[in-house]
Formats: C-alpha cells, sequence, structure tokens
C-alpha cells in the first residue's frame, strides 16, 4: 500500500491534484488506513498513471469522470474510450491504445469492480 505523499512522488503529481482527484470521485473506492489516511493499492497507482495520461491528452475533469464510468462498464465500452481521447489513437493487439504523441493507454482487460475494491484496468498506463 501506498501513501498520498508516496503516490504523488512515484507518479509526478502535486499532492494537490491527487487529492482533488480523491475528492471529486476519479479515484473510485479509496481505501482509508487505520488513521484514515488514503492508501492506494498497485492498481490505484496505474489508474492514476492512466488519469495523468488522459489529463495530459487534454482531457477535462468532467469527461475522465465519462472516461471512469465507461471503464466501470467493461470491455464493451473499449470502442466509445477511444473515441472520448481527443487525440488520434490507433489500437494495437495488445490491447493498448497508441498516440502519435507518443502516449499509451492500455485499456484491456477490463475486471468486474466491487464495492469495496477500485477495480477498473488493469495493465500499463502510460509508456
Amino acid at each position: 500500500m501506498y501513501t498520498m505523499k508516496q503516490v504523488c512522488s512515484i507518479t509526478h503529481l502535486p499532492y494537490e491534484t491527487l487529492k482533488f482527484y480523491c475528492n471529486e470521485g476519479l479515484i473510485p473506492n479509496v481505501k482509508r488506513a487505520s488513521n484514515n489516511y488514503r492508501v492506494f493499492d498497485e492498481h490505484d497507482l496505474k489508474w492514476i498513471q492512466r488519469l495523468s495520461c488522459l489529463k495530459s491528452c487534454g482531457m477535462s475533469i468532467a469527461k475522465m469522470k465519462e472516461y471512469l464510468l465507461l471503464c466501470l462498464q467493461g470491455e464493451i465500452t473499449i470502442p466509445e474510450r477511444i473515441r472520448s481521447v481527443k487525440s488520434p489513437f490507433i489500437m494495437r493487439q495488445d490491447g493498448s491504445v497508441w498516440s502519435p504523441l507518443g502516449i499509451s493507454l492500455h485499456l484491456l482487460p477490463d475486471r468486474q469492480v466491487q464495492t469495496t475494491e477500485s477495480d477498473m484496468t488493469e495493465g500499463s498506463a502510460c509508456t
């Protein structure tokens, strides 16, 4: 598990940005430690990196929320997710999506989201 500070160090996000993403619901089902501080697992970390990629593509917070809802619905929404990103993307055979901007979002495979876990997609975020 990672603290907010550790996640910020790994993802190069400002603390305030990560806190904002949590408060806006962009990181669903955030877990809390016994001291009530937010803690993140590997899956959360990958999703946070993915949010950074989406932000780099120019996606607004509102569109990120829509993207999150699509992710939560599963693989069937992949074409719509690709359309929701402003930059032109190319789907690769391995399930990742590549952009001429050098940004790659891994969209496959999706996992079921349980009410106590923040699972959306697995795999690398940006490469």
